[in-house]
């Protein structure tokens, strides 16, 4: 490769580390170099172009009409540039590069993580690069390759996506807890307990439970505790500090173990989807096809929280 093109392609990476950072500085830090070098490749960038690429709006950089074509064929030549490196590994059957994966905080940790683990033990040149949120990401803004995510709801854009499993919801409470203010029998006795709520990017999340009329009503039971981490609520529940509405996944054992009491069974309510998402670009490379094969086989055929 001549010097020419190695210093075009630099500025191109700086060019769209740039974009999706907002700024120089921040994509200086991501790429390990300076911000000055970032400045100088997006300006000599432009030079060349003949163009302006960004703006500035207040402290932070937007691409112009022409950046942001010019950002789209970037993107997608260095999706190419992907493809070609995969069908390589895929000749030498070898796995290589980063798997980005996007994960549920509890679940993931309980329920992804381990697969995950398995597969990179199996090539030692892959290298996982998960994160933990609860939130929908943009994927291909965030070169997210998978992601787990639970609910009806999925992110925009040109995704593929497989259910792993169904997700139900129990009311928990520790037998102490049960001991000391008896079991509610109605989902309006609930109101007389101590109910322990969860919040999701800041917002307290009401029950959904299903009445004697067979209806889904939306229920927010006073407590003292309010939680967004769905281990951390748990450990609540388990110590005796009130009644919480938990995922199967997250309580079949302490269920099983009779650390738990299933409170006002007839009021669970329909199930929520598990499911594995990624950009169906991806699916070129060979490192996300067997992530997608390991996940699956994972829950396959029930889920693990129900094989126990």
């Amino acid at each position: 490769m001549t010097a020419g093109r190695a210093s075009r392609l630099q500025g191109l990476e700086a060019f769209a580390k740039a974009a999706e950072a907002g700024g120089f500085a921040p994509a200086a830090r991501a790429l390990g170099i300076t911000r000055s070098a970032v400045a100088k490749s997006v300006g000599g960038l432009e030079s060349r172009l003949g163009t302006a690429l960004f703006v500035r709006v207040g402290r932070t950089l937007q691409l112009t009409p022409e950046g942001q074509g010019y950002y789209e064929r970037v993107v997608r030549a260095f999706e190419e540039l992907d493809a070609a490196e995969a069908t390589l590994s895929d000749q030498r059957r070898d796995v290589a590069g980063s798997l980005s994966v996007s994960l549920p905080v509890s679940f993931g940790r309980r329920w992804i993580v381990p697969p995950l683990l398995g597969l990179a033990d199996s090539y030692p040149q892959l290298r996982l690069d998960l994160s933990f949120t609860d939130r929908f990401v943009a994927m291909d803004e965030e070169g997210v390759d998978l992601a787990v995510r639970i609910g009806s709801d999925l992110e925009t854009g040109d995704l593929k996506a497989r259910t792993l499993a169904t997700q139900q919801a129990f009311l928990c409470a520790a037998p102490g807890y049960v001991e000391r203010f008896g079991v509610p029998q109605t989902i309006e006795e609930l109101h007389a307990h101590r109910c322990i709520n969860f919040a999701q990017n800041g917002r307290v999340l009401p029950w959904r439970l299903r009445d004697r009329a067979d209806a889904v009503v939306k229920v927010l039971p006073p407590g003292p505790h309010t939680v967004s981490h769905g281990d951390a609520m748990l450990d609540a529940v388990l110590s005796g500090r009130g009644i919480a509405r938990l995922p199967d996944w997250l309580v079949a054992a302490p269920l099983r173990e009779s650390q738990l009491v299933h409170l006002l069974p007839d009021t669970v309510v329909e199930e929520q989807p598990i499911r594995l998402i990624w950009p169906e670009r991806r699916t070129r490379h060979r490192r996300v096809r067997l992530a997608i094969d390991a996940l699956v086989a994972q829950f396959t055929p029930a889920p693990p929280w129900r094989m126990a």
